[in-house]
């Protein structure tokens, strides 16, 4: 394989919760993008450090995600997951990475929708105190 720095993108800040790491400007919606039209090839691996790295929406739509990739021809390689190879030969040999890569994909959603609860939460306290008169005589 040859390492190439011509797609080498991050998306700093930018949440995957919600999917807003697909929007077009984001550098996985680009990445998607040049999928699309052709601009890179099969046989390219998508390396992760790990697959929550590529959502952490709903599982549905992380899967939707996943196997769109793959059946494009993109190989992926989870580094956290001893570098485990996701490709359609590979998924479609062993049920059991799919099933694992799915699990990872529920705890990923499951842990942001925990903090996104909390950060709501805490915001709430915060608006409610701030809220709060004090009248002193």
């Amino acid at each position: 394989m040859t390492l190439t720095d011509n797609f080498k993108l991050q998306d700093k800040g930018i949440s995957a919760f919600r999917s807003a790491n697909l929007d077009p400007t984001s550098a996985l919606g680009q990445l998607l993008t040049q999928v699309e039209a052709g601009n890179i090839p099969r046989g390219t691996v998508l390396i992760v450090e790990n697959l929550d790295r590529l959502s952490r929406d709903k599982v549905r739509k992380a899967l939707t995600l996943f196997l769109n990739l793959i059946d494009k021809g993109i190989e992926i390689v989870a580094l956290s997951d001893n570098e485990r190879r996701y490709n359609a030969a590979s998924v479609d040999a062993n049920s059991m990475d799919l099933v694992g890569s799915i699990m990872v994909m529920s705890r990923a959603h499951e842990e942001s929708m925990i903090k996104s609860h909390r950060i709501k939460e805490a915001g709430l306290k915060k608006r409610d105190l701030h809220h709060r008169v004090v009248i002193l005589t």
